[in-house]
């Protein structure tokens, strides 16, 4: 008799496969919104804060099509990450928690803290590639198109831990988890309505 595995397994590997493709499609709108982000840090001085558009005019002609791909694959990574171990820990964090009789099933209330919880789980393990994603993407660009900071994902990496210790991979994590512990109530609440009506 063939086993099923169970149903967080194929969750989180159908949902990191579907990602995958799709963040490695979106990457050029990710890359444009750090770029803007990082310029705006600079008190509107930099060369991408004007609008979309002219965000997107200056990468092409710095960059070239190829450049619209800078950082994809922290982007990627990050992404797969997050949607694997998003499916996987609210399903087993929730059976822990109907276990110990801390939950109600299907509640509101029950779908809140469980989703928080994954939310923290997630950004543990993406904050890493977060960081790296955003600095390899922010980073000033020279003449030749090529990063003048990080040759890439794992050169920023290094750096990151050689120059600033190995907690730096974990900047920015309250936003982080402030950020994906709401955005995943909503996921699972809207998950777990449709999984109980259909």
């Amino acid at each position: 008799m063939i086993r099923r595995p169970p149903r967080s397994t194929l969750s989180s590997s159908s949902a990191a496969s579907d990602v995958y493709k799709r963040q490695f499609v979106c990457n050029p709108t990710d890359l444009i919104k750090i770029r803007m982000q990082v310029d705006g840090m600079k008190g509107g001085q930099g060369r991408y804060n004007s609008s979309l558009t002219g965000t997107l005019g200056s990468i092409l002609k710095e960059d070239g099509v190829k450049g619209l791909w800078r950082g994809a694959g922290p982007t990627v990574g990050r992404a797969t990450a997050l949607a694997a171990v998003e499916m996987s820990s609210y399903d087993h964090i929730k059976n822990w928690l109907i276990r110990h009789e801390l939950i109600v099933p299907s509640t509101p209330s029950g779908v809140f803290i469980t989703a928080i919880c994954s939310g923290f789980c997630c950004a543990v393990s993406t904050s890493p590639l977060d960081v790296v994603k955003s600095r390899v993407m922010g980073q000033p660009v020279g003449a030749d198109g090529k990063g003048t900071l990080y040759k890439g994902m794992i050169d920023c990496f290094a750096k990151s831990v050689k120059n600033e210790g190995v907690l730096s991979l974990w900047k920015g994590f309250l936003p982080n988890w402030g950020r994906l512990g709401p955005r995943g109530v909503i996921c699972f609440l809207v998950m777990e309505t449709l999984n109980e009506h259909f």
